[in-house]
């Protein structure tokens, strides 16, 4: 329960919610596009969340970012300008940073941040959400309070991947830890004549991922098994949302690529998923399927589209998004917004920064240094990601995303200067590099 006190109201407004409703919302704009049929498929790092056992299928480092801005820069201006172009085409209104439902609430936002480190035999798998609601006020008497209520989930995880003939078989597991805060005490006290105002939780989730021939796979993953502290004092443990989820995906022209030993999959592929989940919250449970698509061209550009039936949560309908491969970084739109009874706005922008150059040109190694060198120009740590110093290029990722964080809330010329040097130290190492390799 979360709540606004106000005398002025003379009374009180109640703003009803689930526990950790946060825990409920499907992270990634390509698995969202797909109507989130995502726990067989391990295409980017939001497949810590979907299943632990896809962690070790990830052949290369990863970092997913969704609902998140660029920092201020080159980078940025190309995001706002690829997303503008795109909306022209396809009649979209997407932003960098789009609110979460924002009829719900106006300031209402959902940030998700995933990396993915392969290691030998497995890798290493990381997750991160953030749902903030904005700030609210509170009248107390003669005294206002201003609060932001927030949620929020880390997770690690490790997945290890066999082959057996020309089966691949993962499995993995992930503990989260959970943080919700609702109400500053002296709120709760004053409404409720008790003390409480946040919970802290923790939770399991593993998998299993099996794949045959490249281009075949199953998935099932249990998520969220685990409690949470009450919110008020002498109040009932809050329970997760445990989900299960079973699914399965089909990329036929990865099997003819297999069979044949083609790479048809460089210049068009084609992707099907198909999910089962259960959801059980508290003594309540119910069941939905869902069913995505993708279509690939070149390795640089997909569509996707979905179909979710959820008849119990009324969420019915479909899911729509495309992809653009840039090489440094790939960009995601979705929206899942016909699935909702009313006419709202929901979308999912999401950027991946990877190593993964179109099929068409990953022999050619020329534009490697190239490629490395304006990325980290336009985004910090871009380019070192790109070229495989995963250390620096993940601390100048985070680190510059950070700051301009603390520059889009709190302002002041701490967080400028932090980017300023961001910026700095990310050049100089390209450029140093890029001399180096002459």
């Amino acid at each position: 329960m979360k709540f606004i006190y106000n005398k002025s109201m003379n009374g009180i407004f109640l703003l009803i919610g689930y526990e950790y409703l946060f825990l409920l919302i499907t992270p990634g704009a390509k698995a969202v596009g797909m109507a989130s049929a995502f726990s067989a498929l391990w295409d980017d790092a939001t497949c810590v969340y979907y299943n632990p056992g896809a962690i070790g299928f990830v052949e290369k480092p990863e970092i997913s970012s969704m609902n998140v801005a660029f920092p201020p820069g080159p980078g940025r201006l190309l995001l706002k300008g690829i997303l503008g172009t795109m909306n022209l085409f396809l009649e979209t209104t997407t932003t960098p940073e789009p609110f979460w439902r924002p009829y719900f609430l106006p300031e209402i936002r959902y940030e998700y941040w995933a990396m993915v480190l392969p290691c030998p035999g497995g890798g290493v798998g990381v997750d991160f959400a953030l749902f903030d609601e904005g700030i609210f006020e509170a009248t107390l008497d003669t005294t206002t309070l201003e609060f932001e209520p927030f949620d929020m989930a880390v997770s690690i995880g490790y997945g290890v991947k066999k082959e057996i003939g020309v089966i691949r078989v993962g499995v993995g597991a992930s503990a989260k830890f959970i943080y919700s805060y609702l109400a500053p005490e002296e709120l709760v006290e004053a409404v409720l004549d008790t003390s409480g105002g946040s919970s802290i939780g923790f939770g399991v989730n593993a998998g299993i991922l099996v794949n045959l021939f490249s281009g075949l796979s199953f998935g099932i993953s249990l998520l969220n098994l685990g409690k949470g502290t009450p919110y008020l004092e002498g109040g009932e443990a809050v329970s997760l949302p445990l989900f299960r989820r079973i699914g399965y995906a089909i990329k036929p022209v990865k099997v003819l690529d297999y069979f044949f030993h083609t790479h048809i999959s460089r210049y068009f592929s084609f992707t099907y998923a198909r999910e089962d989940v259960r959801i059980q919250e508290k003594d309540e449970e119910h069941c939905y399927y869902s069913r995505g698509f993708e279509v690939t061209l070149l390795d640089f550009f997909s569509y996707r589209w979905g179909e979710s039936v959820d008849t119990v949560g009324r969420r019915v309908g479909k899911t729509y998004g495309y992809g653009l491969n840039l090489g440094v970084f790939r960009i995601g739109v979705a929206t899942d917004t016909p699935t909702y009874p009313a006419s709202i706005s929901n979308w999912q922008v999401q950027v991946d920064f990877s190593h993964h150059l179109p099929g068409f040109l990953e022999d050619n190694d020329k534009l490697d240094d190239k490629i490395s060198f304006l990325a980290s120009c336009m985004v910090p740590g871009a380019g070192q990601f790109y070229r495989g110093s995963i250390g620096k290029g993940a601390a100048l990722l985070l680190g510059s995303f950070c700051f301009s964080e603390w520059n889009y809330r709190k302002g002041g010329i701490l967080p400028k200067v932090g980017l300023g040097v961001m910026y700095f130290l990310s050049v100089t190492d390209a450029l140093l590099y890029l001399f180096q390799h002459r």
